[in-house]
């Protein structure tokens, strides 16, 4: 395989550094620059950190390297177990099983580690990652690897960096003291930077920083807002609902605020839960216009992938695509499709010579996997994390070529406040305490 012109830099610059982290933008080949590093590195034994949705492919491609991989992301404990006593060159596990696994890691003895979206690990004192530096701290070599190195402030940074040297990032305290603002009632809440300059000179040092636009030019991406109206039912119900939960409750905290607007983003996505648990549809408006919208998209052939937030939208656009675009080839994806079909599904939609439709939930699918042969990317529903909305989108990137990027919205709805947050790039749950609440409720005003 060819490799990127960063790629051939890093390995020629960096790939005997014991311990050192790349941080690339999304879809630059961070998985194979790790590879051929690994490579590289005296034979030894390694162990892969991944999220768990993208740990099949780092089995295929190690495999492909020719390692002898076992994958350890599945099963019961003593199952896992089982397997690794084959005693491979690479164990495969994903960081939700990191701390149960903490003693049989540290007696296994790994000579390199490589952490795949090690933002994973930014937690100071969660188990997972406290689990992943422990082991990090007895391994010869390490790689961190990550798109999204401080999705919420740099504090994300020091969990991270003193994976790679305990020593010279020390505690948290004294990273936070030197380089973070925090709010002076509640220290966890970080409000700015300070010596921001020392900081990016001192991560230089340990990571290997790599920008899209810096490799390949301006971004092609086309963006289409679909400002779609409700009808007047679902409109007055969505008004009610707003009145009731947000504007007449004047002492409701931020939290039950945020509850209550994914309530209302369910009903714009055109259906409503209700307290028993059952779900009814509220209206089709967004249904109809995004099969609109693929019509040409499957007349000419190509590939699209629909991202969306709620599991019974999946059910909805799966069925109604494949109803109306039976020639077209329509997978899904969703928190419910199990970890092997999912890299099935992946391959299934890569390899398709023709039109194609991936309908994927953004919790179970907009991380780590590639759909680069896709030219659209269509959300119908958008995540609150700006972290997570971003890095669904590149997931249809591919360097050089245009995407098109189509986000649909319900007129004088909550859509039109998150998609106002997202650009700013900004979280939803961070900006709902200082917001308008009308703005909030039913976008801009006037």
């Amino acid at each position: 395989m060819e490799l990127f012109p960063w790629q051939k830099r890093e390995l020629a610059e960096h790939a005997f550094d014991p311990k050192r982290g790349i941080f690339a933008s999304p879809r630059l080949g961070k998985t194979l620059a790790a590879i051929e590093t690994l490579a590289k590195w005296p034979m030894g034994r390694t162990v892969v950190f991944a999220p768990l949705m993208v740990c099949p492919q780092w089995v295929d491609e190690l495999t492909r390297a020719g390692m002898r991989v076992i994958g350890l992301y599945s099963g019961s404990k003593a199952s896992r177990l089982s397997r690794w006593e084959l005693n491979p060159d690479v164990i495969v596990m994903n960081y939700d099983v990191a701390d149960s696994f903490i003693d049989d890691l540290i007696a296994w003895k790994p000579t390199n580690l490589i952490a795949d979206e090690s933002h994973l690990i930014k937690g100071v004192s969660a188990l997972r990652a406290k689990a992943v530096r422990r082991v990090a701290w007895r391994c010869k070599n390490v790689r961190l690897l990550t798109g999204t190195p401080s999705p919420n402030h740099y504090g994300d940074l020091w969990g991270q960096m003193v994976a790679l040297d305990k020593v010279e990032w020390q505690s948290y305290a004294k990273f936070a003291d030197r380089y973070l603002i925090r709010h002076a009632m509640f220290p966890s809440k970080v409000i700015g930077h300070r010596n921001v300059e020392e900081l990016q000179e001192r991560l230089l040092k340990y990571v290997t920083i790599v920008r899209r636009e810096d490799e390949f030019g301006p971004d092609t991406w086309q963006f289409i807002t679909r400002k779609i109206p409700l009808d007047t039912k679902s409109q007055r119900m969505y008004g009610q609902l707003a009145r009731e939960w947000i504007l007449k409750d004047e002492g409701v905290s931020a939290d039950h605020i945020l509850k209550r607007l994914i309530r209302l983003q369910q009903l714009s996505a055109g259906f409503l839960p209700t307290d028993t648990g059952e779900t009814y549809e509220v209206h089709s408006s967004k249904v109809g216009a995004v099969l609109a919208d693929l019509e040409e998209i499957v007349e000419v052939g190509e590939k699209a992938v629909l991202f969306h937030r709620f599991t019974w939208e999946g059910e909805t656009y799966y069925r109604e695509i494949k109803k109306k675009y039976g020639n077209a080839s329509v997978y899904r994806i969703y928190g419910g499709t199990p970890i092997a079909e999912r890299h099935a599904i992946v391959e299934g939609f890569r390899r398709c010579g023709g039109a194609a439709v991936a309908v994927v939930q953004t919790q179970a699918g907009g991380i780590g996997i590639s759909f680069a042969s896709a030219t659209h990317a269509l959300f119908t529903s958008r995540d609150f994390s700006y972290t997570n909305d971003q890095q669904a989108r590149d997931r249809i990137y591919a360097p050089g070529a245009r995407r098109v990027v189509t986000y649909y919205e319900c007129d004088k709805t909550v859509d039109q406040f998150i998609a106002k947050v997202l650009a700013a790039k900004k979280n939803v749950h961070d900006s709902v305490t200082n917001a308008d609440q009308k703005e909030m409720l039913y976008g801009p005003i006037g």
